[in-house]
C-alpha cells in the first residue's frame, strides 16, 4: 500500500510539473522523462520504461493543449505530446497528427508519421491479437506444427510459433512499429519470437535464418545486432 501511494505522488507530480513548468526541457525535466517512457513503450531504443504502473490516461489534456494549438510551442514538448496520443491512440486527434505531418521541424513531422501509422486499423487489430496471445495462444494448425524444438525460454515449439507470426499477415510499417515495440520490450519470449518471425517478413533481414542467441537472449550481440538491424528498416520507411 505504502508503494501505491509513493508512485501515485510521483505521477501526480510529474503531472503537475508539465502543467505548471512547461519551459523545462532538461534531462531532469518532467517532458524529458515522460518522454524516455512513451519512447520505451513505443519499442524506441535507448529509452527507460517506469518502475512502477503509470496511468497515462492522467496526461491527454496535456498533450491534446499541444497537437491542437502547436504555434510556438517546442519542437521537444510537441514530440512528446505527439508520442502520448500515439501511445493512447486517441482518435480524437488524428486531423492534429496529419496536419504536424508537415510541421517545420524534422522531428515532429516524423514524431506524427509514425503515430499515424501507428494508429493505423492493422497496427491497432494487431496489437489487439497480440495481446491475446498473450494470454491464450491459437492452437497448431497441421502436423508440422505439433512437432519441432522448443527454444529456450519458451512455451512453444518454434514450428508452432513460427505458424502464428506467419498467420498475423504483417504487411505495413504500422504494423511493424507494433511488432518492434514487442521485440523491444515484451517479457513474454514467446511473443518476442513471434514478433521477430513476423517483422523478418516484412522486411527480410534474415532471409537465412537468425544466428544463435538473436531469438532466445536479449542481452547478447546477436539480440542487440537485430533490433539496429529492423530499426534501421523501420526508419527506412516504406510498407
Amino acid at each position: 500500500m505504502t508503494a501505491f501511494f509513493a508512485h501515485l505522488s510521483t505521477q501526480e507530480y510529474l503531472l503537475d510539473r508539465l502543467q505548471t513548468v512547461p519551459h523545462v526541457n532538461t534531462a531532469g525535466g518532467a517532458r524529458h522523462t515522460l518522454d524516455s517512457y512513451l519512447r520505451a513503450e513505443l519499442g524506441e531504443p535507448f529509452a527507460s520504461k517506469p518502475t512502477f504502473e503509470l496511468d497515462y490516461t492522467r496526461f491527454p489534456a496535456w498533450a491534446t493543449g499541444l497537437v491542437r494549438k502547436p504555434d510556438g510551442k517546442s519542437a521537444d514538448d510537441l514530440r512528446t505530446a505527439v508520442r502520448l496520443v500515439a501511445h493512447l491512440r486517441l482518435e480524437s486527434e488524428r486531423k492534429r497528427l496529419t496536419e504536424l505531418t508537415e510541421h517545420e521541424n524534422t522531428y515532429v513531422r516524423q514524431a506524427a508519421a509514425d503515430a499515424l501509422d501507428w494508429m493505423s486499423p492493422e497496427a491497432v487489430k494487431l496489437a489487439k491479437t497480440l495481446a491475446g496471445d498473450r494470454t491464450k495462444m491459437p492452437p497448431e494448425e497441421g502436423l508440422a506444427e505439433q512437432e519441432g524444438r522448443t527454444l529456450r525460454g519458451m512455451d512453444y515449439n518454434q514450428n508452432h510459433l513460427r505458424g502464428v507470426a506467419t498467420r498475423l499477415k504483417a504487411t505495413t510499417r504500422g504494423e511493424a512499429l507494433v511488432l518492434f515495440a514487442h521485440l523491444r520490450v515484451e517479457p513474454n519470449a514467446n511473443l518476442r519470437f513471434i514478433a521477430a518471425i513476423a517483422l523478418n517478413g516484412i522486411y527480410i533481414k534474415y532471409p537465412n535464418g537468425f544466428p544463435a542467441g538473436a531469438l532466445t537472449d536479449v542481452k547478447s550481440l546477436e539480440h542487440r545486432t537485430m533490433l539496429v538491424a529492423f530499426q534501421t528498416a523501420l526508419e527506412a520507411g516504406g510498407k
